[in-house]
């Protein structure tokens, strides 16, 4: 089965939410857990993350949110002041 790695679900998109709401780049299964309200949704939507790339594993029930994903388009752009060429 192929996995869309744009496309996120319901769930997967409200964690992401989370995580760009409160800035975070390492985030604990408790954390989606308690987002979540279940464990087991909670479970399979951090297996969907990672799939995807939104989510890496540090250790067992840590995960480290890559810079890029969490960022607004806007704000990453912000980051990089133009001198004299072209940052789109």
């Amino acid at each position: 089965m192929q996995v869309n790695l744009r496309t996120l679900g319901p769930n997967e998109a409200k964690v992401v939410l989370f995580l760009t709401e409160q800035s975070r780049n390492v985030v604990r299964a408790a954390d989606i857990i308690e987002v979540l309200g279940s464990e087991q949704t909670a479970r399979k939507v951090i297996q969907n993350l990672l799939k995807k790339g939104w989510l890496s594993r540090l250790i067992p029930g840590r995960y480290i949110v890559p810079a890029a994903s969490v960022r607004p388009r806007e704000s990453r752009r912000k980051q990089y002041p133009r001198h004299g060429f072209s940052r789109r």
